[in-house]
């Protein structure tokens, strides 16, 4: 059991130094889903949420 834990880390390890620019690639695509899956979650619920959403993007926007 060990060994084979041990195999599929040295896979990984050696699948992001052959693919670091995949692996980003990936990260940015997985970012850009959770954002557009929470953007449409909010949307569906606008009405509910339209006094929170102003007062996120009025805090928010001074931050980014």
């Amino acid at each position: 059991m060990i060994e084979w834990m041990l195999i599929i880390i040295a896979f990984n390890l050696s699948f992001l130094v052959v693919f670091p620019k995949f692996l980003t690639y990936l990260i940015f695509r997985l970012f850009q889903i959770t954002l557009l899956f929470l953007f449409f979650c909010l949307f569906q619920n606008f009405l509910l949420l339209g006094h929170f959403l102003t007062d996120f993007f009025l805090l928010c926007l001074p931050l980014l």
